[in-house]
């Protein structure tokens, strides 16, 4: 929006410091008319767009707090737009003025335009602030759920860990106890105790 306000701008200030071309008075201030009317209709349209981006924010927002910066953001759109408006009411007469060669009425009409340029830029800096605002806040909370995220990963993992060692620990003393009772069997009728006997629990000894 910046850049079509100041394209805008430099068509004005064109009207101003034109200087002899060959090229007809009427023929160059219709085109300059054409070329800021066409910038301006560019500022219309992204400001529509971006509003339309906002009303959407809010139908999806989760919070209060969302809703709160939205419907600001909201706001100062609606304002930037009929800042623009009121500029484009002061800037179009100056062709018209330039074209019935009224240069003091054109001039009287630029000093106006100057201060709506200056509202404008304001409005702009607003919301440039208030989208950082925004950013910063979203990247904290995206930063935020991938710290718990991250947080909810290692305890998941510990819990896998410790899950794991359990389950290998219940099977490999499952595998290993009648081995040892069998060995134990085999170590006792070394000895000379011929009358032992290992208790079988279950058939794949």
């Amino acid at each position: 929006i910046g850049v079509y306000l100041l394209e805008q701008e430099i068509h004005v200030e064109r009207l101003f410091h034109r200087q002899a071309t060959g090229t007809a008075a009427d023929v160059f201030l219709a085109d300059e008319r054409v070329q800021f009317e066409a910038w301006g209709k560019q500022i219309q349209a992204s400001l529509a767009a971006a509003l339309q981006r906002v009303r959407e924010g809010i139908e999806h927002a989760e919070s209060k707090e969302d809703i709160v910066d939205y419907a600001q953001l909201e706001a100062n759109l609606v304002r930037l737009g009929e800042e623009h408006r009121e500029y484009q009411q002061y800037a179009l007469p100056i062709f018209a003025r330039q074209q019935e060669e009224d240069r003091d009425g054109a001039l009287l009409l630029r000093g106006q335009l100057r201060q709506e340029e200056e509202d404008i830029s304001r409005g702009i800096d607003s919301l440039m602030t208030q989208l950082e605002g925004l950013t910063d806040r979203s990247m904290a909370t995206a930063s935020r759920h991938e710290q718990h995220a991250l947080h909810m990963g290692l305890v998941l993992a510990g819990v896998a860990v410790v899950a794991g060692l359990s389950w290998s620990l219940f099977i490999a003393l499952r595998m290993t106890r009648p081995v040892k009772q069998l060995l134990g069997g085999t170590h006792a009728v070394r000895q000379g105790h011929l009358d032992c006997q290992v208790d079988i629990s279950s058939r794949d000894e």
